[in-house]
């Protein structure tokens, strides 16, 4: 990342300064959001929040994201709490090659004390303050997961930091991590979760999968805590196959198949590997009749192995579940990794890890504003893993039941409100209580002048307008800065329909556009119709 000349090097020297760093306050804070999407998807918004017990002059961000799984296309103060204040300064830096990114802001360049603008200082019981908004797209590429949104100091070029700024001096605050989840197809393992009552000796535990492609064979590699349960055999018989599934070693069936049971592997866990070929030996089919086919989506319903435990827990003594772990762990000639094997190798999956437990509980908690403490309703809530969900009801209130005992982060997504989460909270017993969450409002976009139709932010509307409208909506390209204006048919809507109204004005003498619209860039005029799309900048600000 490289900051620009001129006015960014004495940004640079303001921000940067960290060496006269004051000494660090708990409440000296920056916090990365959340967010979430599937593949292919774009727009997305993910917040930046801080507390700090100073006013602010100015502040500088530096994180990372995962590079082959999301593009950032926009780094702003443009719907936070520092927008009001019109900073002086404010630059983005983004590396999507290398997955680097960060923002230099300062509120006034001015030396005058009576221009001063800064940030007020958050107080003890204040709630943060959103000062950046970060928008994502997720690559039509990415398979479903997990990924990590860090803050980092020291990376790019020059290197850059994570501070606050108030009267030339800086402060490094206490950085707290973010999470983007990517739904939707991929490869995926995903052992089951079941219950089991103190009156089951032996039970039933399958291997489920996702791929997107057929696949030629698989291996399934994971461990337990043998102290509670011990697993007794493993079959595919009982499996969805796409052919007929007989011994293994059968030609023309499954060919080959490998169940290895490891004792002890580590103190007090069992390691259990299968693998499997479905066509390993002469003459081997071409058409495809010895794959296991394709399954793309929900529900992830094709089976691959079944696996017959043992329990052996003493109430007394043993704990409420035991985890089934999944991993890549390959040592040669001795553990062999979880994967998918295809024609041009193997795939290593996304992991959804199994369980055994012996009870469930609900979790409850409240959704509330940032700003007023009331309650929000119609927020979902959803647990990560196992995907259980529910909506608040009218006072913010939710109740997740029946949840497995374990560790959950929750997430909180809402049409009004910027998206939250709860990074880890143990649930255990028949109820668990969820400290109360403050979600930060959406603010309205403001009524900003605009030209119908000029999407790419140019000083005309031509043949780009539409081509940069279809790279948005199909391609992952990058948002536009004035959506209203990407409304080509003021149909408070932005899609394909938008794309073809601009192509007929241009090409088929359809005549003009909705108001505001004029062929004069400076022509610019507010919405009639306010669609309520956003219009942080257009060719009305230059």
């Amino acid at each position: 990342m490289r900051l620009p000349t001129g006015r960014a090097t004495l940004a640079t020297l303001i921000i940067t300064c960290a060496i006269l760093a004051q000494p660090l306050h708990a409440q000296n804070t920056v916090t990365m959001g959340v967010g979430q999407g599937t593949a292919g998807e774009s727009g997305i918004e993910v917040i930046v929040t801080a507390t700090h017990d100073q006013p602010l002059h100015g502040y500088q961000l530096s994180f990372t994201f995962p590079s082959d799984v999301l593009t950032l296309t926009r780094v702003t103060t443009a719907g936070t709490d520092v927008q009001e204040l019109d900073p002086d300064f404010e630059v983005p830096l983004v590396n999507n090659s290398l997955g680097l990114a960060g923002m230099g802001v300062i509120l006034t360049l001015s030396d005058s004390p009576a221009s001063i603008v800064e940030l007020p200082a958050t107080s003890p019981a204040g709630t943060e303050q959103i000062i950046a908004r970060l928008t994502f797209a997720v690559r039509s590429s990415a398979p479903g997961g997990v990924y990590p949104l860090r803050l980092v100091d020291g990376i790019g070029s020059p290197l850059q930091f994570n501070r606050f700024t108030t009267g030339g001096l800086t402060t490094s605050p206490t950085l707290m991590d973010g999470e983007f989840i990517v739904t939707g197809a991929g490869n995926v393992v995903q052992l089951e979760k079941r219950f089991a009552s103190s009156a089951v000796n032996d039970f039933d535990i399958f291997a489920f999968a996702q791929h997107p492609q057929p696949i030629d064979g698989f291996q399934v590699s994971f461990t337990y805590d043998n102290t509670s349960v011990k697993l007794g055999t493993a079959t595919i018989q009982g499996t969805h196959m796409q052919f007929e599934v007989g011994n293994c070693g059968q030609a023309g069936e499954v060919e080959f198949c490998n169940f290895k049971l490891i004792e002890d592997f580590e103190p007090g866990r069992d390691r259990h590997e299968t693998a499997i070929l479905f066509d390993a030996s002469a003459p081997f089919s071409r058409d495809g009749s010895q794959q296991l086919s394709a399954n793309p989506g929900d529900p992830m319903n094709q089976t691959l192995v079944r696996y017959e435990f043992d329990i052996s827990r003493d109430l007394q003594m043993d704990p409420t579940w035991v985890d089934l772990v999944l991993d890549d762990l390959a040592i040669a000639g001795e553990t062999l990794a979880t994967q998918f094997i295809g024609s041009s190798g193997g795939v290593v999956p996304t992991f959804v890890h199994g369980k055994i437990y012996f009870e469930t509980g609900d979790l409850t908690g409240r959704i509330v504003d940032s700003n007023t403490g009331e309650g929000v309703p119609n927020v979902t809530v959803v647990t990560n893993p196992d995907g259980i969900s529910v909506l608040t009801d009218g006072s913010g209130a939710y109740t997740l039941s029946d949840v497995p005992p374990g560790e959950y982060s929750l997430r909180f997504t809402s049409t009004s409100h910027y998206s939250g989460r709860v990074p880890s909270i143990l649930a255990s017993g028949p109820s668990t209580l969820v400290p109360d969450v403050a979600l930060f409002r959406i603010p309205p976009p403001p009524m900003k002048a605009f030209l119908r139709g000029f999407v790419n932010n140019d000083d005309k509307i031509d043949l780009s307008d539409p081509i940069s409208l279809l790279s948005y909506l199909f391609s992952g390209g990058r948002t536009p800065h004035c959506l209203a204006s990407a409304d080509a048919n003021d149909d408070h809507s932005v899609n394909l329909a938008d794309a073809v109204t601009l192509l007929n004005f241009l090409f088929a003498s359809a005549g003009p556009l909705p108001p505001p619209f004029s062929l004069e860039p400076t022509d610019c005029g507010l919405d009639p119709t306010p669609s309520g799309f956003s219009c942080e900048e257009s060719t009305c600000d230059t």
